[in-house]
């Protein structure tokens, strides 16, 4: 899928959960915007990242400066597991702001569940 593709379709889904958040508290909106905007950030690299290692592997192998080959975690392996820690932090507190009983939690966990590629 072409990297424009996936943009559009991440910016659809973030334009789906902006509408989940249209009904809360004015304070509390301005900050889920923005926690938002960054979600939307991590899914995407995510994405890319996620890519990446399919493409290379979870581990690197590489000579390092004594001659000796190395074996180790791929870097792109390392920054998507602390993304996803990120990831999952930023929803639980965009879930938390939702009125509680309401049928909008579900759209978010919809959404959370097919965020990730």
């Amino acid at each position: 899928m072409q990297k424009q593709e996936k943009k559009g379709r991440k910016t659809s889904e973030i334009d789906q959960l902006r509408k989940i958040y249209a009904n809360i508290d004015a304070n509390k909106r301005i900050y889920a915007e923005k926690m938002l905007r960054e979600l939307e950030f991590m899914s995407e690299t995510m994405s890319a990242l996620q890519e990446q290692i399919r493409d290379e592997g979870p581990v690197a192998s590489y000579v390092n400066g004594n001659g000796f080959e190395v074996t180790q975690e791929n870097p792109a392996q390392k920054s998507y597991n602390a993304m996803i820690k990120n990831y999952n932090s930023t929803v639980k507190v965009l879930m938390d702001m939702l009125p509680k009983g309401e049928n909008q939690t579900d759209e978010l966990l919809s959404f959370i569940g097919g965020g990730n590629e």
